[in-house]
Parts: C-alpha cells; sequence; structure tokens
C-alpha cells in the first residue's frame, strides 16, 4: 500500500531532484482508498524535524535541551 504510493511519487518526480513525498499525503490517499486507518495521539509536546541543512543547528540545539532537561536520553539510538 505504502509502496504503491511512492512509485507513484517515483514515477511523477524521478526527474525532480527536490522532491519530496509528504507522508501526510500518503496517509490521506491510503484512508481515502479504505486500505487504511489512523490513530492520532495526543501530546503536549511541540514537532520539530530537520527538512533542510539550515534547520540542523536549531534542532541540535533543542535535541541538547530535552536532554538536559532530562526528556531524552543521552542516545536516542
Amino acid at each position: 500500500m505504502a509502496t504503491r504510493e511512492f512509485l507513484k511519487f517515483l514515477t511523477a518526480k524521478i526527474d525532480v531532484p527536490k522532491s519530496e513525498q509528504v507522508i501526510p499525503d500518503v496517509a490521506d490517499a491510503l484512508i481515502k482508498s479504505g486500505e487504511a486507518t489512523i490513530k492520532v495521539l495526543d501530546t503536549d509536546s511541540k514537532w520539530f524535524g530537520v527538512t533542510y541543512a539550515e534547520d540542523r543547528p536549531g534542532v541540535v540545539e533543542k535535541f541538547a535541551e530535552l536532554h538536559s532537561l532530562h526528556i531524552y536520553p543521552d542516545r536516542l539510538f
């Protein structure tokens, strides 16, 4: 199911080097086709992530902060 969506993405965007497959779009397609359901968990946490190289310093800083608050361990993986 998700593999099919990835293959559709590759077919459409194979020649577009900076194209991105957006995970919520895949989830939406699977929900609409009846192939999947999604359970959304509530959280008070704020999402952050790295999309571009410029995002990295802020994310590194945030991980350090979460570690100092004992929210995240030294090693995540």
